[in-house]
């Protein structure tokens, strides 16, 4: 008894990936997951090999690699692809960086929010004197000679 291969269609590809169908033929487009079309009903058919490259393509764009970066790991040779994993590693860590810093800030600004909340809340409860604010305060004029991020 032979085993019958079975060919897969866009949405059932998409739909296996959680992705779009527009995603699966833009990686057709691409070159980057080539399909058959069926002569008889015109729909792109994929193989089980389309599907393993699928699931290389899939992770390696969880891994934030471009379209033009995946197709340049799938055709080039190891050493290029080693190259390149380097590179998006070294790029993912500034983003961590970056985002750390993010988090920080929103961590004092959502300090600060809580305080002019209990502030807010305390001056109701005991019905202090109004503050108005007129004007925003003036700035703090120096000459940085360090990046943003130091200087604050």
């Amino acid at each position: 008894m032979k085993y019958q291969v079975k060919d897969y269609y866009v949405k059932e590809l998409a739909d296996y990936y959680g992705i779009s169908a527009q995603a699966v033929r833009l990686y057709d487009k691409k070159g980057l997951l080539p399909s058959d079309k069926n002569e008889v009903n015109g729909y792109r058919t994929y193989t089980r090999e389309d599907v393993v490259t699928m699931d290389y393509i899939c992770r390696l764009k969880k891994m934030h690699f471009s379209l033009e970066e995946i197709r340049r790991i799938i055709t080039e040779e190891s050493l290029e692809q080693v190259e390149m994993a380097a590179e998006q590693q070294r790029r993912l860590e500034e983003e961590v960086r970056e985002l750390q810093h993010l988090i920080g800030y929103l961590a004092d600004y959502h300090e600060k929010l809580e305080q002019v909340l209990a502030y807010e809340k305390n001056r109701e409860e005991e019905q202090t004197a109004k503050i108005e604010i007129v004007d925003a305060p003036p700035f703090i004029i120096r000459e940085i000679t360090t990046n943003m991020d130091e200087a604050m």
